[in-house]
């Protein structure tokens, strides 16, 4: 009777809760994959941010299933202790999990700022490479005139001494 009903209740809470852990781990797995990804092809930093989105809400979907399972539980849990136990090393896997997530949100922001960093600092060496050029130009066009009023003063000495 009840302990029959009670019974098939934590074996399907069960498997739903097994369910979720998959699907928490599969989500992990994929955003392991992807920072990886990351570090070796700065290209692949938007799929990265995509497949962190997916993560969220999947997480998020996560979440709010097990926030109705919470409410089924608790009328369950009054008659089982053990099952209890099981659900809070449940959470408490899901927390730890939740933390790894942020901890690759806060990589990819740090990676993030890198790359625009480097960008930054490409467009300003590109600036100084133009200044560069520009300034050996006028230099050589200097150097072209005084070559040029060299050579003129040197006729003009050359004609006065022939002249006196």
């Amino acid at each position: 009777g009840a302990q029959a009903l009670c019974d098939q209740e934590r074996a399907r809470l069960q498997a739903e809760r097994s369910r979720l852990l998959e699907e928490a781990r599969s989500t992990e797995e994929a955003l392991e994959t992807a920072r990886v990804r990351e570090g070796h092809r700065l290209t692949d930093a938007r799929r990265a941010g995509e497949l962190l989105e997916e993560a969220r809400r999947a997480r998020r979907a996560a979440s709010r299933r097990a926030a109705q399972q919470d409410e089924e539980l608790r009328g369950a849990l009054k008659q089982c202790n053990e099952y209890r136990d099981r659900l809070e090393a449940a959470y408490h896997e899901l927390t730890r999990l939740q933390e790894e997530v942020h901890y690759e949100d806060g990589q990819l922001v740090t990676l993030r700022a890198e790359v625009q960093r480097q960008e930054q600092e490409a467009a300003q060496a590109v600036d100084s490479l133009a200044k560069l050029r520009s300034t050996r130009r006028s230099l050589d066009a200097a150097l072209e005139e005084r070559s040029a009023a060299e050579r003129a003063l040197g006729a003009v000495v050359r004609q006065a001494r022939a002249a006196a």
